[in-house]
C-alpha cells in the first residue's frame, strides 16, 4: 500500500488510565465471525461508570477523526480496485488483511495476529437460465428477475412442470399433493428459507423456486439466499414473477445452472491491547470482507475504519 493514509489516534493519558480497568481486543474479522472469536472464551465486561469514567469516555471518542474514517475508506477502496472492484474471500479480502495489520503495526506498539480457518464458497461455473416454456414463452434475466442460491453443487439442464406449494411451504402438510419431480414454487415467509428447501427436498422437486413476500419494500426484488445445502437447485424471483409463475398451473419451465464448491482459507485479524485487566474484555469489532458483488468500502467499510 501507498504512505499516503492520514495520521492515526493514539491512545493520551486519561484515556490508558481509563482502560486500566479493561482489557480491549479489536477484532476485524470475516463476515459474521465475531460470536466464534467470543466463542472462544473472550469475555465482555460490563462496568458502572461514574462521572468522571462517563467524561473520559466521550473524550476517547472525541478522538476519531473524520479525515483518519476517510482515508481508511479511500484506502480500501483502492485494494477493490486492484481486486476485481471487491474485497470479498474470492478477492481482495487477503489485502484488506495485511492494510489493517500494516495500518496497525506502523502506528501503534500493539501486536496483531491472524487466526487462520476454512470456509467453502459456491460459485457459478457458467451463468443460470430460467425461462418459462410454456403456456407462453418468458425469459428471465440472471440478477434482475432471479438467482440462483448457492447450496446445490453439480451441472443440471432440465425441462419440469410447475406446481405452487399450499400455503408457505412450511409444514409438511402443505406439500400433500406435489408430484415428485414437479418445479416447487414457494412464497417468501412465516419460515426460514432452509426449512422450506429441505420440505421440497424431502417430496423430491426437481427444483425450488422461492419467490419474495410482497411485503414492505424488501420484499419486492430478487435477492441472495444464504448458502444451504439442497439436492436440487433453488432460485429466488421477484415478487411479481413469482405470483404470475403460482397461477400458471402444470406450465413448463426450463432451467440450467452449474455450481461449484470451492474451499478457501480465510483469516480473522485480532489484537489484543497491552494494557487493561485480565479478568475483564471489551470486543470491539467488525466485519473486513465486502460483499462479492458490491464495491470495496460496502458493507462493512465503514465499521473496519471505525474500528481502526
Amino acid at each position: 500500500m501507498s504512505d499516503g493514509r492520514g495520521s492515526y489516534d493514539l491512545l493520551g493519558e486519561s484515556q490508558k488510565i481509563f482502560n486500566k480497568r479493561r482489557r480491549l481486543i479489536v477484532c476485524i474479522v470475516f463476515s459474521g465471525v465475531l460470536v466464534l472469536a467470543i466463542g472462544l472464551g473472550v469475555g465482555i465486561g460490563v462496568h458502572k461508570r461514574n462521572e468522571q469514567q462517563e467524561h473520559q469516555h466521550f473524550e476517547l471518542a472525541d478522538e476519531i477523526q473524520l479525515a483518519n474514517l476517510m482515508q481508511h475508506l479511500q484506502d480500501l477502496q483502492e485494494i477493490a480496485y486492484q481486486n476485481n472492484g471487491s474485497r470479498a474471500v474470492e478477492f481482495g479480502y487477503s489485502a484488506s488483511v495485511q492494510y489493517v495489520m500494516e495500518s496497525i503495526q506502523n502506528n501503534t506498539p500493539w501486536k496483531p495476529w491472524i487466526q487462520y480457518f476454512p470456509i467453502s464458497v459456491w460459485n457459478n461455473v457458467e451463468q443460470p437460465v430460467l425461462n418459462v416454456e410454456s403456456p407462453f414463452v418468458i425469459s428471465l434475466q440472471f440478477d434482475t428477475d432471479f438467482n440462483l442460491a448457492q447450496g446445490f453443487k453439480g451441472q443440471v439442464n432440465a425441462t419440469g412442470t410447475l406446481q405452487s406449494v399450499n400455503d408457505l411451504g412450511c409444514s409438511t402438510s402443505d406439500y400433500s399433493n406435489f408430484v415428485a419431480g414437479n418445479v416447487a414454487v414457494i412464497r417468501r415467509g412465516d419460515c426460514t428459507f432452509e426449512q422450506k428447501i429441505n420440505f421440497a427436498n424431502a417430496v423430491s422437486a426437481s427444483a425450488i423456486i422461492i419467490y419474495n413476500s410482497g411485503n414492505g419494500s424488501t420484499g419486492m426484488d430478487v435477492i441472495q439466499i444464504p448458502a444451504i445445502a439442497s439436492k436440487a437447485p433453488v432460485f429466488f424471483l421477484t415478487y411479481q414473477l413469482g405470483v404470475i409463475l403460482s397461477k400458471l398451473p402444470n406450465a413448463t419451465i426450463s432451467y440450467y445452472c452449474n455450481q461449484a464448491e470451492q474451499n478457501f482459507t480465510t483469516s480473522n485479524l485480532i489484537v489484543d491491547t497491552p494494557f487493561g485487566s485480565e479478568q475483564d474484555t471489551i470486543v470491539v469489532g467488525s466485519h473486513l470482507d465486502s460483499v462479492a458483488a458490491g464495491p470495496g468500502i460496502n458493507d462493512n467499510g465503514s465499521g473496519t475504519s471505525s474500528t481502526l
